[in-house]
C-alpha cells in the first residue's frame, strides 16, 4: 500500500483545472502533505500518513520508539527496563526465550540479556545415588591369524564361515606376547559367538574370501582345575600365569578337605638360586621296638618279609620316617615285621601310618643378600688317586698303524722316534686348527707339516707337528709366515717357532691287530708319547710299521665337556674344554612362590632344598651348615578350607594355548592354583560400569528430597540469587521445581606466585 496520496492529487482533476484553478490544486496538494505526516508529536496532522504507517507501527525493526514501550508491556512485562541488552532488539526475540523455558539455555540467554554474563546450571539429581542406574559394558574381541585384509575391516560388519555369528569391527592392533605377534580385533554388536578355528568374513571386504580369510585362534575361555591350592573364597580375583597374559579368573565354588600340605619359610639360608633342587616327598612313618644298632639319615631300610624298602630321613630309638620307596609292585610295611638298616641296624615295627598324599610343591619367589659365584660343576674327587696310564689294566695308549713289515708281539717293547716343532701361531680364519690337518706354505718350499696336537682356540695357539727333517729345519720356517691347512683350508700366522726336537716313545704291547698296538707305559722306562708319521718297532723282532693315529685311553669321560657334542673327553682333551665354568647369582631366599598344597597327604612329607652346584663346594655359612643347603623350610598337613574347585574367566588376556598348564594365583598370596586351558571362544575383557551413578562416592549423594532430588536445580553465578530469583521465575522457571542459586566468586587474574581463586555460597 501506498503511503502517500500527494503526488497523485493532480491527476485526479480535469485538466482546465490546470489553466483555470491551479491555486487550488496546489492547496489540495499541501493538505493531504500536511495529512501524510508521520510525526506522533503532532496530535493535529497526519491522520493520513499515520493510518498509512499502521504495519509499520507492528514491526519492531521499523516501529517509533514511543511503540516499543507498548511492546514491552505487551509481550516482555517481567523484563526490568535497565538491562544490558538492548530492549527492542530483546522484545523482538523474545519468544527465544519462551520457547526455551526451563532449558538451560534459557537460563543462558536470560542472564547474556539482563546482565551480560555468563551462568553454570548445576542439576543435583544428575549426583543423586541410586540403585541399578547404571550400564555394565563387556569388551569383546578375536585373536585371529594375520591377513593384509584387517586394516580393511576396521568399522566394517564381519560374520564367522559357520554363519552363527556376526559382529562390527571398531579397532584393528597387533600385540607381542611372549615374542609372539597376536593380531586382534576389537568388536562391538556381537551376536552369536566366533569360535577357533573358524575364518572371519566380510560382505563389505570382497577380496576376502575363504581361500584367504583369517582365521579365529581363540581366547582363553574357561580353565579346568586340576589342583585348587588352599585358603581361597567366593569371589576371589587371580590372576593367569602360562603362554599369555593378562587373563583374569575368579573363584566361583570353593571346599574345604582333610590332606592339604602349608609350607613355610623359616630360614631363607644363603647360596640359593632362584632355581634350586627341591624335593617334596611323600613319608611312611613306623614305631619301631626292640632297636639293635642305630638307624640314621641316609640309611637305607629293608622289610625282610615284603622286600618293602626305603630311605631314611630321620629316626630315633623309636621312629624312623622314610622316603623314595623302589620296586615293582610296590610292597608295604605291615606290624610285626623285622626291618634292617644298611648299617646293620635292625628292629621290629610296632605301627605303621602315612604313604598317602601328592602333587604338593613349591618353588623359590626372590633372593636377598645376593653375590656372585664363579664355579666348576665337575666332581673330580673320584680321579684325585687316578694314575696316568697304569702299568696294567688294560689301559694307555691305541697306536693305529699301517705299512706293517710283520706281527707285533704281546708283551715286548714297542719304540718309535720322531722329530717335532711346537709352533706359536695366532689364526688367521674362522675355522680353527685340529688334529691331523696338514699345512704347507708351496712358495717357501714347506710342506706335509702334520698337526698331531693343537691346543687353543680363536686367537693364539700352540701346534705341535711332525713331517720331514727338511720341512722342520727349513730356514724358511720362521715368525710372520702363513701356514694354509691343505684339509680345512684352516690358515695361521706364525707368531714363534721352536727349535726341532726328538720324542722318543717305549711302552709294552698288551694286545695288538693289523691295525693297531695297544700299548701302556710302564716303571723303569722313558714313557714319551707316539707321534703320528713316526716308524714304530718291536724291539724284541725287529717289526716295523708306520704310527697313522694315536688315541689316549684313560679317560674322564664323566666330565661334562663340550656340552651338546659326542666328542669324548681323555687325558688329552685340554681342561678349559673338559670342565664346565659357571657364573651365578645367588643369596638368600626371600620367600617361596607357587604354593602348592597337593592332596590326600596323611603324614608330613619330606622338604629338602639343595643348591647342588654350591652344596658341592662345602662353604660354612658360619652357623655350622653348608651354603646351599642350609634353608630351612617347614610343613604340616591339615583340613584346608577354600580349596578352589571352578573358576570363570572374566578377563581372556591374550595368546593362551590351548590345553596347557596355567597357575592361577591372587595378588597377595603365594598360593597357586594348576589347571588346563580351554581356548575355543572369541575374547572378552573384564569389563567396566559407564559411570559412578550407582556407587557411592564423592561425587554420588544421597536422596535428601530437598537439594539433592530429581526436581531441584541450581543458578551458578556471580551474583546472589535475590538480584535474578524473581526474574528467573517469572520468565524461565518450570513449575514444581526447586530452585537454588549458588554465588561463585572467580578471580581469573594470575602471576608466577598467585593462582586462581574460587568462593561459592549456595543460597536456597
Amino acid at each position: 500500500m501506498d503511503k502517500f496520496i500527494s503526488p497523485f492529487i493532480q491527476s485526479q482533476f480535469p485538466a482546465f483545472y490546470n489553466d483555470q484553478g491551479p491555486n487550488f490544486i496546489a492547496f489540495m496538494r499541501a493538505y493531504y502533505e500536511w495529512a501524510e505526516q508521520t510525526d506522533l508529536t503532532d496530535t493535529g496532522s497526519g491522520f493520513i500518513g499515520k493510518a498509512r504507517s499502521i504495519p509499520d507501527y507492528l514491526d519492531l525493526d521499523s516501529t517509533q520508539q514511543q511503540f516499543v514501550t507498548h511492546f514491552t508491556n505487551t509481550y516482555a512485562a517481567s523484563i526490568p527496563v535497565d538491562i544490558a541488552a538492548d530492549r527492542q532488539l530483546l522484545v523482538k526475540h523474545i519468544l527465544d526465550l519462551y520457547r526455551t523455558k526451563g532449558t538451560p539455555r534459557s537460563y543462558e540467554l536470560l542472564f547474556r540479556l539482563l546482565f551480560n554474563e555468563d551462568i553454570e546450571l548445576y542439576i543435583p539429581g544428575q549426583f543423586v545415588f541410586k540403585t541399578s542406574d547404571n550400564d555394565w559394558v563387556v569388551p569383546k574381541y578375536i585373536e585371529c591369524t594375520d591377513s593384509p585384509y584387517l586394516p580393511q575391516l576396521v568399522g566394517q560388519p564381519i560374520y564367522n564361515s559357520s554363519l552363527s555369528a556376526e559382529a562390527v569391527v571398531e579397532n584393528v592392533q597387533q600385540k607381542v606376547v611372549n615374542q609372539r605377534t597376536i593380531n586382534v580385533l576389537y568388536l562391538s554388536a556381537v551376536s552369536g559367538t566366533f569360535k577357533f578355528g573358524e575364518q572371519i568374513l566380510s560382505k563389505s571386504v570382497p577380496a576376502l574370501t575363504p581361500a584367504n580369510a583369517p582365521t579365529v585362534l581363540g581366547s582363553l575361555t574357561a580353565i579346568a582345575i586340576n589342583n585348587g591350592g588352599l585358603g581361597f573364597n567366593v569371589g576371589d580375583s587371580l590372576s593367569v600365569q602360562g603362554s599369555g597374559v593378562g587373563a583374569i579368573a575368579r573363584v566361583v565354588s570353593a571346599v574345604d578337605q582333610n590332606g592339604k600340605v602349608t609350607f613355610a619359610l623359616i630360614n631363607g639360608g644363603s647360596g640359593f638360586s632362584l632355581s634350586p633342587n627341591i624335593v617334596v616327598a611323600t613319608t611312611y612313618n613306623l614305631n619301631i621296638s626292640g632297636l639293635s644298632g642305630v638307624f640314621s639319615a641316609g640309611d637305607t631300610l629293608l622289610d625282610t618279609t615284603t622286600n618293602a624298602n626305603g630311605t631314611v630321613t630321620r629316626a630315633n630309638s623309636s621312629f624312623i620316617e622314610l622316603i623314595n620307596f623302589t620296586g615293582t609292585p610296590q610292597y608295604s610295611f605291615n606290624i610285626g615285621d623285622s626291618v634292617t638298616g644298611s648299617n646293620g641296624a635292625a628292629a621290629n615295627l610296632t605301627a605303621v601310618f602315612g604313604g598317602a598324599g601328592a602333587g604338593a610343591g613349591f618353588n623359590v619367589g626372590g633372593l636377598i643378600n645376593q653375590e656372585l659365584y664363579q664355579i666348576n660343576p665337575d666332581i673330580i674327587t673320584g680321579y684325585t688317586s687316578t694314575i696316568i696310564d697304569p702299568p696294567a689294566g688294560g689301559v694307555g695308549f691305541n697306536v693305529y698303524i699301517n705299512t706293517q713289515s710283520g706281527v707285533f708281539t704281546v708283551g715286548n717293547t714297542a719304540t718309535s722316534s720322531a722329530n717335532v716343532v711346537m709352533l706359536e701361531a695366532i689364526t688367521a680364519t674362522a675355522n680353527l686348527v685340529a688334529n691331523g690337518e696338514t699345512f704347507s706354505n708351496s712358495s717357501l718350499g714347506l710342506a706335509n707339516l702334520y698337526v698331531y696336537d693343537a691346543e687353543g682356540s680363536n686367537g693364539s695357539m700352540l701346534i705341535f707337528a711332525t713331517g720331514t727333517d727338511s720341512s722342520l729345519s727349513s730356514s724358511n720356517l720362521v715368525p710372520g709366515i702363513k701356514l694354509v691347512s691343505n684339509i680345512s683350508s684352516s690358515q695361521v700366522i706364525l707368531t714363534g717357532v721352536n727349535p726341532k726336537t726328538t720324542i722318543t716313545a717305549n711302552a709294552t704291547i698288551f694286545s695288538q691287530n693289523t691295525s693297531m698296538l695297544g700299548v701302556q707305559f710302564g716303571s723303569g722306562m722313558p714313557h714319551g708319547y707316539f707321534v703320528h708319521g713316526a716308524t714304530v718297532t718291536d724291539t724284541q723282532t725287529g717289526h716295523t710299521a708306520v704310527v697313522n693315529n694315536v688315541i689316549r685311553t684313560t679317560n674322564w669321560g664323566s666330565f661334562s665337556g663340550n656340552p651338546g657334542t659326542s666328542i669324548p673327553n681323555n687325558l688329552d682333551t685340554p681342561l678349559y674344554i673338559a670342565l664346565q665354568f659357571l657364573t651365578k647369582q645367588v643369596g638368600t631366599i626371600a620367600f617361596l612362590s607357587n604354593l602348592n598344597p597337593g592332596s590326600g597327604y596323611t603324614t608330613n612329607p619330606y622338604v629338602d632344598i639343595n643348591e647342588l652346584t654350591i652344596t658341592a663346594l662345602g662353604q660354612n655359612d658360619g652357623f655350622g651348615s653348608i651354603k646351599g643347603h642350609n634353608a630351612v623350610v617347614t610343613d604340616s598337613v591339615l583340613n584346608a578350607k577354600g580349596i578352589a574347585t571352578a573358576v570363570a574367566v572374566v578377563d581372556s588376556g591374550f595368546g593362551y594355548n590351548p590345553d596347557e598348564t596355567v597357575y592361577l594365583q591372587p595378588a597377595n598370596s603365594s598360593v597357586v592354583v594348576t589347571g588346563t586351558s580351554i581356548v575355543l571362544d572369541h575374547g572378552k575383557g573384564q569389563g567396566s560400569w559407564t559411570s559412578d551413578k550407582s556407587f557411592t562416592s564423592d561425587t554420588q549423594k544421597l536422596l535428601d528430597s530437598n537439594y539433592y532430588q530429581d526436581f531441584s536445580y541450581e543458578v551458578v553465578a556471580s551474583r546472589m540469587i535475590g538480584t535474578y530469583e524473581s526474574l528467573v521465575r517469572n520468565l524461565v522457571h518450570p513449575s514444581g521445581i526447586a530452585l537454588f542459586g549458588r554465588y561463585q566468586f572467580k578471580d581469573v587474574q594470575t602471576s608466577s606466585v598467585s593462582a586462581a581463586v574460587a568462593l561459592s555460597l549456595t543460597q536456597s
